[in-house]
């Protein structure tokens, strides 16, 4: 399980460092537009400043809350919900980083796993 209060400081490389050392070889990626289910998104839409401050939605404080047991799709449903945020996860392959679009129903934990059996 990993935990996040997020409020008015919170940067999207707060939310990425929280994400990648909560589920190892795993990473979050922020776009500007969301994307469907089975689809991935395009390098021109990533964010890049990432010191951008997180504004949930007007609130001041939330609360993030994600277990190894949820799906990729929940993960990024939470953070597009609760954050107002697109995002996208990505595992390990390797040395490469590949989006989970063909296995966005698969747990977190699923995709740790699979990311460990990959490593070089």
């Amino acid at each position: 399980m990993a935990f996040l209060h997020v409020n008015k400081e919170t940067t999207l490389t707060d939310l990425k460092d929280w994400f990648s050392e909560s589920f190892p070889n795993l990473k979050i990626e922020f776009y500007d537009h969301s994307h469907n289910k089975g689809e991935g998104n395009v390098s021109s839409e990533l964010l890049t400043d990432l010191n951008k401050l997180v504004s949930p939605n007007g609130n001041p404080e939330v609360e993030l809350t994600i277990f190894d047991d949820y799906s990729t799709n929940l993960v990024e449903h939470i953070f597009r919900t609760k954050l107002h945020l697109n995002v996208q996860v990505f595992r390990k392959n390797g040395k490469n980083w590949i989006q989970t679009i063909t296995t966005d129903n698969w747990t977190l934990k699923e995709q740790m796993e699979r990311a460990l059996f990959h490593k070089e």
